[in-house]
């Protein structure tokens, strides 16, 4: 993937909005390593001025890594894999966390079992992209509190109000 200037259309990823996000994406990363994951392929490179991350796809993450149980919010990836499908579920539930939650598969009614026990404010099965503007997205857990989009989001900017009157004369 190459990292700079989202407005180059040869980018496929842009800067960090945080100064301090590409520190603490490599502090997951060396977690995720020190572990006993490994970084996959090899890493693009990244401008030398402003605040940039080459995105890292780590590979056997153990469930105690950082970067398996807590959400990561930048081009990392976290993989691992399973033997047993209510492990993996029960790892996911354990985090506490459920913004979004993926499953791939050629079988797609046994994806839709599995996306029915995440613990997860959205499900893609077999896209990278649930969501859309008119669909309300927002996490369970310690994912956020709220929602965005559709009908739900909007109901945060609305304000209710009760007016009760008792006797007095109509105008």
């Amino acid at each position: 993937l190459v990292v700079g200037d989202p407005l180059d259309a040869a980018t496929d990823v842009g800067p960090l909005a945080p100064a301090g996000d590409p520190a603490r994406l490599a502090a997951l990363v060396d977690d995720a390593v020190a572990a006993g994951a490994r970084v996959a392929g090899t890493r693009a490179s990244v401008p030398d001025n402003g605040h940039w991350f080459a995105p890292a796809v780590l590979v056997d993450v153990p469930a105690a890594a950082a970067a398996s149980r807590d959400e990561v919010f930048g081009p990392v990836a976290a993989l691992s894999t399973y033997d047993d499908l209510d492990d993996a579920v029960a790892q996911h539930r354990a985090t506490g966390y459920g913004l979004a939650g993926y499953v791939c598969g050629t079988d797609v009614e046994a994806a839709r079992e599995v996306s029915r026990r995440l613990r997860a404010g959205i499900v893609g099965i077999n896209t990278g992209t649930p969501n859309y503007p008119g669909a309300p997205f927002g996490g369970l857990g310690l994912s956020g509190t709220g929602y965005e989009g559709g009908p739900q989001g909007l109901e945060a900017f609305q304000t209710w109000r009760t007016t009760a009157v008792v006797g007095g004369a109509a105008s």
